[in-house]
């Protein structure tokens, strides 16, 4: 029997907060605790043992940007009892939005996919981390090689370049910003770090217009292994994230070895409520 509320009692809580911790997730999700006490909206589908009370599967919406993104757990003893296509049918019942999200990551279970599949999911875009492991030059060679410097700026200094590189609005992010400037001086874009685990992640890469195609964005995500992190040391690794849709972006950092370190699918399932 499948039951809904988002107001789930204290047995309740248990029941569920059991299942959630029991489940394994890729990456491991937080305690469900974080939901039942955000400020966002919160709806569940689940369903119990009638003799025990305990929580065989629990779908949890969460209202977030006022898009109902949906998670789905079920014990792996009832994982072949349809349970989970049964709570996804009581959401759908109990929304009165235009569609659900679902979003996974690399290297989830077949199972996951033909569910997701059978039950009408379509992907709508995917967003990758890719990571490139540090080069096996030197700083000096690497700089030697480069036709191109980059000259730490502020992020004030920085955002003209980006809004002649992108029609979006420029928000600073924590981190260090640099003019790439070529040698006889011009500028001719701009590259933003923030230190991550051994490295850098590169947040921001832009290329003015008429230097783009010159092999500027590729000798500046080079030269950024000579560009030391906050505790002196060279980076081990640069990472970025990259929509896959994104194919020229895409085909220019594995041209330049850069490798996914974790993909990022997001589905969305129409909901027809009529």
């Amino acid at each position: 029997m499948i039951y809904t509320t988002d107001k789930p009692t204290d047995e309740l809580k248990r029941s569920f907060e059991a299942l959630w911790a029991a489940a394994p997730a890729f990456p491991p999700m937080p305690p469900l605790s974080e939901w039942l006490d955000s400020e966002f909206d919160v709806f569940f589908a689940y369903e119990s043992d009638p003799e025990t009370g305990a929580c065989n599967g629990l779908c949890l919406i969460s209202s977030i940007g006022n898009e109902p993104w949906v998670y789905i757990y079920v014990s792996p003893e009832h994982r072949r009892q349809k349970i989970a296509t049964h709570l996804l049918e009581a959401v759908k019942a109990n929304l009165s939005g235009d569609a659900l999200y679902y979003m996974s990551v690399m290297f989830q279970s077949p199972e996951t996919e033909a569910f997701l599949k059978s039950t009408g999911f379509q992907v709508f875009t995917r967003e990758c981390i890719m990571r490139l492991e540090a080069p096996a030059f030197e700083a000096a060679t690497l700089e030697d090689a480069c036709k191109i410097h980059l000259s730490q700026c502020t992020p004030e200094a920085f955002k003209p370049i980006y809004s002649k590189c992108f029609d979006l609005l420029f928000e600073p992010d924590e981190g260090n910003y640099f003019f790439i400037q070529d040698h006889a001086g011009n500028t001719v874009g701009g590259v933003a770090l923030t230190t991550y685990m051994t490295g850098w992640f590169l947040f921001d890469l832009c290329i003015l217009p008429k230097y783009r195609r010159k092999g500027f964005a590729s000798e500046a995500i080079r030269m950024a292994f000579s560009v030391c992190t906050a505790d002196g040391k060279k980076p081990d690794q640069i990472c970025l994230h990259v929509s896959s849709a994104n194919k020229p972006a895409f085909t220019l950092y594995e041209k330049l070895g850069f490798t996914p370190a974790q993909e990022t699918i997001l589905y969305t399932l129409p909901i027809n409520n009529q």
